[in-house]
């Protein structure tokens, strides 16, 4: 009995991982099609309701970003996109969003930043696991990041099926 739980638990786990994949792919989508509005609403003069707090703006442009993007990248979007920023002030919002965990930064160029994807179940299986990432790892972070892997793929074997 206790096995079939097991399994039960596993199959759930890879479903919803499968599942943070496909939401984290459309977070990216509509936060392109957002940018892409408010950028062709200010090409044709159009008044841009910058309905986004600046953070919000800034999240939102990195989120559309398919690698890593720097702090005069997201400036010079979010200025096509109506907004008056400054360097200084969106390096610093990015700075904060780095640590509160939205964001990871490119360690080996240090050029930019990312966006590390929609909470998942993964995040909450414990602050050690959190931390993991900082840490070597330990049989259950390896356990999580195979575990990861093979909802990737097979989500991918699901899109061309």
């Amino acid at each position: 009995m206790s096995e079939a739980y097991e399994k039960a638990l596993q199959q759930a786990q890879t479903e919803l991982v499968a599942l943070d994949i496909v939401a984290e792919e459309l977070e990216r989508k509509r936060a392109k099609v957002r940018q892409t509005i408010l950028v062709l609403r200010s090409m044709l003069g159009l008044e841009t309701e910058n309905e986004q707090s600046l953070t919000g703006a800034i999240l939102s442009v990195v989120k559309a970003s398919t690698g890593f993007i720097t702090a005069p990248m997201v400036a010079d979007r979010l200025i096509m996109a109506g907004y008056h920023v400054q360097i200084a002030t969106v390096a610093t919002i990015l700075s904060r969003l780095l640590k509160d965990g939205h964001l990871k930064k490119d360690l080996e160029n240090n050029t930019g930043y990312k966006w590390v994807g929609p909470v998942s179940f993964l995040d909450g299986l414990g602050e050690g696991l959190a931390r993991g990432a900082a840490q070597p790892e330990g049989s259950k972070t390896k356990e999580l990041k195979n575990l990861r892997a093979k909802a990737l793929i097979e989500a991918q074997l699901a899109k061309k099926g």
